[in-house]
């Protein structure tokens, strides 16, 4: 019986085990998973068009315009423009920089879980992070979802590790400093902040609370002052009121309701139920992780009788996050008659939250095993309820195309950084044996490789005058000198095709 008592102190001590040195076994999952990514499963093109204008425009030292909205995002191409005062940047710097970034958020967001929940929780975390489709396809793309990954990781570092004693002015400014570091990479990334003023350790001190809002303010006022001298529009509230002004073109798409017409709305009571669609706009088994973890935060907020829950600040913190983003993103409307959104539905635009809300369903694991009274037989079946949930996503991952933003990792497979850089090196050096370049592919802006892509992805530059569209296609380059498509060489969205 003793030796029973034992073994079962044994098994929740490993579970439970918040140690450093326990923190190795999933950094180093995490770290030898996308060590994997790196060297066998890199696309052929991992930047959306929104990226890959902002660089390219960024490379080419463009000129301030108020009305593109990834102007006013400095955050999101900081990283890259200081990298590029000192490296040449390329498709292999561009996609690594993309994979440190994205790792450091994965490790970081891993090990809030390990030293507040345990061993265990941490490894579910992991599981959960290394099986998303979602966030997987950041791994390369340099987004403003990549980039935001990381301080919204660090944000919950530095607010779970906060105790009432340490609401000083240094802290209130590193917290600001990360607020604003999120709000310059995405305006939206604003939407985790209202309720956070909540978290018990920050609302009993006003005055802590009152300088993180100067401080913001005050940075805000230098960015708004900063980006009036750039622009040759004036714009003295700063981007936040540039983007809602009528010149605005995001305000102007949303308001002709692009969007509504893309799902086949036509009726005002439609448009009105419009507004709550958009956690549908997410993969389904995203939604429903989504709709769990409102409910699990929902739950652990207001549960007060729950000594476990009320008195546990990581989850409180991450259920006012959860519900932070939710609430403010589904309400996120510019215009109440008609109604209108303030930005489409895309699934891209949640995926931000998937990590806070793998937390909260990971809490509820930890509360469910914890008060059970046959732990042992609760991790098993729970293992096998999360492995036939998460079947269907990891094999939508490795084998399923959705579109040309989102090809499966199978179609990428056998190709590392290394070898794309190549590809492209290949194609610049042997574009003279040549008469014609075909598009067969899906994505619309591979055929911008010869003009634009070669210049931000191999840092060398076409002379684009040699070669013409046959008319009446996009899809077929033919060099000018040439009659004849005697030999060819086609482009697809995972690579190309040297005949």
């Amino acid at each position: 019986m003793i030796l029973l008592i034992e073994k079962k102190n044994l098994f929740l001590e490993i579970i439970n085990n918040k140690s450093n040195r326990s923190y190795i076994i999933p950094c180093l999952i995490l770290l030898g998973i996308y060590f994997i990514h790196y060297m066998f499963f890199v696309p052929f093109w991992p930047l959306d068009h929104d990226t890959f204008y902002k660089l390219l425009s960024v490379k080419n030292e463009f000129e301030f315009d108020y009305r593109d909205h990834q102007h006013w995002r400095w955050g999101s191409y900081t990283i890259y423009k200081i990298f590029s005062l000192f490296f040449d940047q390329n498709f292999i710097t561009i996609t690594s920089t993309s994979l440190v970034l994205f790792l450091l958020s994965a490790l970081l967001f891993t090990y809030c879980v390990h030293i507040n929940l345990g061993l265990f929780y941490s490894l579910i975390f992991t599981i959960f992070w290394i099986t998303s489709k979602s966030l997987n396809y950041e791994i390369f793309s340099f987004s403003v979802v990549n980039q935001s990954l990381l301080p919204l990781a660090v944000l919950m570092f530095c607010i779970q590790r906060i105790k009432h004693n340490d609401l000083n002015l240094l802290n209130a400014i590193i917290i600001s400093v990360v607020f604003f570091w999120l709000y310059s990479i995405k305006e939206t990334n604003v939407f985790f902040f209202p309720l956070l003023f909540f978290f018990r350790d920050i609302r009993h001190n006003l005055n802590f609370v009152f300088k993180i809002i100067l401080t913001c303010l005050f940075f805000y006022f230098l960015e708004t002052v900063f980006f009036n001298f750039l622009s040759v529009e004036q714009f003295f509230f700063g981007r936040v009121f540039s983007l809602l002004s009528d010149n605005s073109p995001v305000f102007n798409e949303m308001a002709d309701m692009e969007y509504a017409k893309m799902h086949g709305v036509n009726s005002n009571l439609e448009k009105f139920f419009l507004i709550f669609y958009r956690w549908y706009s997410a993969r389904e088994w995203d939604t429903t992780i989504f709709y769990f973890s409102f409910i699990f935060s929902i739950v652990f907020l207001l549960n007060r009788e729950n000594y476990y829950l009320s008195k546990n600040n990581f989850k409180i913190l991450n259920s006012l996050l959860v519900l932070s983003f939710f609430l403010f993103t589904t309400f996120f409307i510019i215009s109440l008659f008609p109604p209108t959104l303030g930005q489409p539905l895309n699934t891209r635009y949640l995926t931000v939250l998937l990590p806070f809300s793998y937390i909260s369903i990971i809490i509820f694991i930890k509360i469910f095993i914890n008060q059970s009274s046959y732990k042992l037989l609760s991790i098993i079946l729970l293992s096998i309820v999360l492995t036939t949930f998460l079947s269907r996503p990891v094999f939508s991952l490795l084998t399923i195309d959705e579109n040309f933003h989102y090809l499966s990792f199978t179609k990428h497979k056998g190709n590392s950084v290394f070898d794309r850089y190549n590809q492209y090196n290949k194609l610049y050096n042997s574009l003279h044996k040549y008469d014609c370049l075909i598009i067969d592919s899906t994505n619309p802006w591979v055929k911008l490789t010869l003009a634009e892509g070669l210049p931000l992805l191999l840092n060398k530059k076409v002379n684009i005058d040699e070669w013409e569209y046959i008319e009446g296609s996009d899809k077929l380059l033919r060099k000018i000198s040439s009659n004849m498509c005697n030999n060819k060489l086609i482009i697809k969205e995972n690579g190309i095709i040297f005949n």
